[in-house]
């Protein structure tokens, strides 16, 4: 009869776990940047990404609000703008926006998806 060595279990590797469901109003993301929630001015300018969701994602929001993207990578949600059906953005085929204070920023948060979302 053979022996078979027997291997001390290997601890599963932690998954990153959103946090608590967190409302996002608008007022309260209205003039903030997505990545580092600065106050982003009137007068100063302000940068955009925008992305095209998976249909079925798609399907569980609401349009025309704002909700978080949990990114476990850097663990943490970012405010996306569920586009209306309306807006120049969707009819390109774009179904998300992000508002951004930065050019850093935005490349941040650009990495940030790629890493998460593939291009």
């Amino acid at each position: 009869m053979r022996k078979r060595a027997i291997r001390p279990a290997q601890p599963k590797a932690k998954r990153a776990k959103p946090p608590a469901e967190q409302t996002l109003s608008r007022k309260q993301w209205a003039n903030r940047c997505a990545w580092c929630a600065g106050q982003i001015k009137p007068e100063e300018e302000m940068f955009g990404i925008t992305i095209a969701l998976h249909p079925q994602a798609l399907k569980e929001l609401e349009r025309d609000t704002i909700q978080p993207l949990f990114l476990p990578g850097v663990g943490r949600s970012i405010p996306m703008i569920i586009l209306p059906d309306d807006s120049p953005a969707k009819r390109d085929g774009k179904d998300a926006a992000f508002q951004l204070c930065s050019r850093s920023c935005a490349e941040a948060l650009q990495n940030a998806l790629k890493m998460e979302l593939g291009d």
